[in-house]
């Protein structure tokens, strides 16, 4: 493939990612004749890219045999119960499809000097996250202007206004601004500040809380803030919300009105699974009831896999459910437990936890060394930083949800993952070590 088709299929890979970070759930279940467009795009940049490409950077530039037969298992897996189960078996399957989309990020660079692309991308989900701030504050009219998109289990999304999906990329935004402005201060502190403070007030996620000690983590180690500049940023943020408070303002966020004291509690109900907590809302007290009844699907797993041999090595397959529950009506059933390794343990069992257990520590493994790199121009360092940032969240958040399943946030883990793997590759010669 020539430059200028690599070019617009990096465009393209561009608007897909967008789409997914931005569109979320809805744009997941958007298709053409049932077959959703992120996967039509996925069959057919791989078309392009042709299989004996594709055996060449697993085998030959990457040495990730392990990868290569992650696939080939995984896909023949898929659809042998595809034939037994029908479509909901390629559902099922979507943590497996989806990873080739790390083929994808990985194909479409052939120089350094391509990742600026990279960094104007960046910067445009900065700046799109605070329009989506403005749209939330007037949701109820931007809703009425958006398509809905009814999901294969049922379920309607806006399109455009899928606000369940956005809270993620808002906190990811976060990290964007502080990282790409860090010899700024002012307006460093003010991208930090001002989307954690959006997505912790409007969507009012445990998910946020700790992907947020992710990310911050993520810059301790790679040295991108310091403790006393953390103190500073930690306190203001709860100064301003005491502030708040106090002064009565009245915020309607996706569960309650915030303040700090609803703050705290809902913070508190992250160790419910081990502690007995007391609440002052009704809705957290929801909130708790449905943190038993997760802890019930994760051993209610763990028990299936344990039924018999095939169960424990390599799972139930695809295509049923992993647990009895129904959310809303009767007829919509929640097929994840809500925790993205026990769904790989209930889909393809120990064995294949293992492996991919492998193949993603080999991942960061290639990220770590990536990191170690010297780098002239430190953008390229502040694209790895932030995709590690990236990937943290979605890990983490995995132990509470099934992101893995979830095409919105796999689909640009695996990208990203393959955008690492390259800039590694490209950086073995000496020549690449700077962007333009």
């Amino acid at each position: 493939m020539n430059s200028s088709s690599k070019k617009k299929l990096r465009t393209t890979s561009f608007i897909i990612i967008f789409c997914n970070l931005f569109f979320g759930n809805a744009f997941s279940n958007l298709g053409i004749s049932g077959i959703p467009i992120n996967e039509i795009y996925l069959l057919i940049a791989l078309l392009f890219i042709g299989l004996t490409q594709i055996n060449t950077i697993l085998v030959k530039e990457l040495k990730f045999n392990s990868l290569f037969f992650w696939y080939l298992f995984g896909l023949i897996y898929i659809f042998f119960y595809f034939i037994i189960n029908g479509i909901w078996a390629i559902r099922d399957g979507l943590f497996i499809i989806d990873s080739l989309y790390l083929i994808v990020g990985y194909y479409l660079f052939d120089k350094i000097n391509d990742l600026v692309e990279i960094k104007f991308f960046f910067k445009l989900i900065l700046i799109v996250s605070f329009f989506y701030i403005f749209f939330f504050l007037f949701s109820d009219f931007f809703i009425k202007l958006s398509p809905i998109i009814n999901t294969y289990s049922g379920n309607q999304h806006s399109l455009f206004f899928n606000f369940l999906s956005i809270k993620i990329t808002l906190v990811w935004s976060a990290f964007i601004g502080y990282i790409f402005y860090f010899n700024h201060k002012i307006k460093s502190n003010f991208f930090f500040i001002t989307l954690t403070l959006s997505s912790f007030i409007f969507f009012q996620s445990r998910q946020l809380y700790i992907s947020t000690i992710a990310g911050i983590f993520i810059l301790f180690l790679n040295k991108k803030i310091k403790f006393k500049n953390f103190f500073s940023l930690f306190l203001f943020l709860i100064l301003f919300i005491i502030l708040f408070s106090l002064m009565n303002f009245e915020i309607k966020g996706r569960l309650e009105t915030f303040n700090f004291k609803f703050l705290y509690q809902h913070f508190l109900t992250l160790l419910t699974p081990f502690y007995k907590i007391n609440v002052d809302y009704e809705i957290l007290n929801s909130q708790i009831g449905s943190a038993i009844d997760r802890l019930n699907w994760w051993n209610s797993v763990l028990e299936n896999s344990t039924v018999s041999i095939k169960n424990f090595l390599i799972g139930t397959g695809f295509g049923k459910p992993l647990i009895n529950f129904y959310t809303g009506l009767e007829d919509i059933p929640a097929r994840e437990p809500h925790n993205s390794y026990l769904t790989i343990i209930g889909r393809v069992g120990y064995l294949g936890l293992l492996f991919w257990s492998l193949i993603h520590i080999k991942i960061f493994k290639y990220i770590y060394k990536t990191l170690k790199i010297d780098f002239t121009d430190k953008y390229l360092n502040n694209i790895i930083v932030l995709i590690l940032i990236y990937l943290a969240i979605i890990i983490v958040s995995s132990l509470g949800d099934s992101m893995f399943t979830m095409p919105n946030y796999s689909i640009p883990f695996y990208f990203f993952v393959g955008v690492v793997l390259k800039i590694y590759k490209l950086s073995q010669s000496p020549l690449n070590l700077k962007i333009a």
